[in-house]
């Protein structure tokens, strides 16, 4: 969540743009471009030791506004630098196991229903599976930050980003190399409550189960009357 503003300033940060703003750089740029090192490439005592003496944050959203959000920016409406690979990779897969007697073009499209995906979601198997196993825009987020396992300096909530962002720059002096501009994500709580009309209360229960960690550690609460 917030990565694209976030690799901007870190991009900044390291000198690989010449920009002061970072929601100035462009998103394909800051995805695929530009070299960031990650934890993955570290051994085990360097990786620890980073986490144990660098600010470490973690920005985090509503889990419904955020599958509500992944869904239409990745397989409804993708955007140019993303072209149909989330359609291909992921939702010819979904239409295919979740839309009885769907043809071949309905397959092909890419496209599934937004019911179809959160039957993919609340699929045991898919439930069960781990990060290799699920796409990282839709997976859990205890399954991709381990928020029992590392202690977090800082949680950015999706709700406050502009605020808490402008927060972690103050407190680490670095507001004078660095700015941001911002606009109020468009995901209104009308939006989200018209995609999941389109679900039956079971399906929404079921999603609440298989989220509800993520409802739990980061203090979102759960009520399936604000969804019928």
């Amino acid at each position: 969540t917030g990565s694209s503003l976030w690799k901007g300033i870190f991009a900044i940060l390291t000198k690989q743009s010449n920009e002061t703003d970072a929601a100035n750089i462009i998103r394909y740029d800051v995805h695929h471009l530009m070299k960031f090192d990650s934890l993955r490439s570290l051994g085990f005592e360097e990786k620890y030791m980073k986490l144990g003496s660098y600010f470490v944050f973690a920005v985090v959203r509503h889990p419904f506004e955020r599958l509500v959000s992944a869904f239409n920016d990745k397989l409804k409406h993708p955007d140019e630098f993303d072209g149909n690979f989330f359609q291909q990779k992921h939702g010819t897969r979904i239409i295919q196991k979740y839309r009885p007697k769907a043809s071949p073009k309905e397959i092909m499209s890419g496209k599934p229903k937004f019911s179809e995906f959160i039957e993919y979601l609340i699929d045991p198997e898919t439930v069960k599976g781990t990060i290799n196993k699920i796409d990282h825009h839709w997976a859990q987020y205890y399954k991709i930050i381990h928020p029992c396992i590392h202690k977090f300096d800082y949680i950015v909530r999706f709700e406050y980003f502009k605020e808490d962002t402008q927060y972690i720059l103050d407190s680490l002096n670095l507001s004078s190399i660095v700015k941001f501009s911002y606009k109020d994500p468009v995901t209104s709580k009308d939006n989200l409550k018209m995609h999941m009309q389109q679900l039956t209360k079971n399906q929404i229960y079921k999603l609440y189960l298989a989220y509800r960690f993520d409802f739990d550690l980061f203090g979102y609460n759960f009520d399936i009357r604000n969804y019928i």
